[in-house]
């Protein structure tokens, strides 16, 4: 049997169990859909993206990452789900204080600056790059950016898409930005 469980603030949360059978489809169904080869033996990644209509009849963009890892009982799958929503990529209601917001706004509009974003996985630190990035955007201001993989198109943005296993693309790409 295959278990199903959702990462919730950095903490996995068994769902439930699938046979093998039901696992095996729903692998196969989600690797054609992400175009990802099933059976391989290499680690794979893929996108899904669809609209759907949340209980209020509001429709919303999702994009789906999709990663395979080969195992010894069998492939692994973890599926990364993005509400693709621009206006979800605010500072504001991200959980900082007041006090640590306006701090944090100070710093991040300073000529230059870094900021690293750590924590657990799904804990939040794409989303809070990403509004870093959404709030400096403006047409005065040239924003590009190295990512693996892109996550949200930023329409004004640079996104240059990179391969971190390639170490010498990836020096070659951030040479040519800066």
């Amino acid at each position: 049997a295959a278990r199903v469980r959702f990462r919730i603030d950095g903490t996995l949360h068994p769902i439930t169990n699938v046979n093998t059978e039901s696992y095996k489809v729903f692998l196969a169904d989600l690797q054609t859909r992400a175009n990802i080869k099933w059976g391989s033996d290499e680690p794979q990644s893929g996108r899904i993206s669809f609209d759907l209509v949340d209980s209020r009849g509001a429709q919303h963009s999702v994009n789906m990452r999709i990663e395979t890892i080969p195992s010894f009982h069998g492939e692994e799958i973890v599926v990364r789900i993005f509400n693709m929503d621009m206006s979800f990529l605010k500072l504001d209601g991200r959980g900082f204080t007041e006090q640590h917001l306006t701090t944090f706004r100070e710093v991040m509009h300073k000529p230059s600056c870094m900021v690293l974003a750590v924590g657990p996985t799904g804990s939040g630190k794409t989303s809070v790059l990403y509004s870093i990035v959404n709030e400096l955007n403006t047409p005065e201001t040239k924003i590009i950016t190295l990512e693996d993989p892109v996550e949200y198109d930023l329409p004004g943005v640079t996104q240059v898409p990179i391969h971190t296993e390639d170490k010498e693309l990836f020096a070659e790409k951030l040479r040519a930005v800066l």
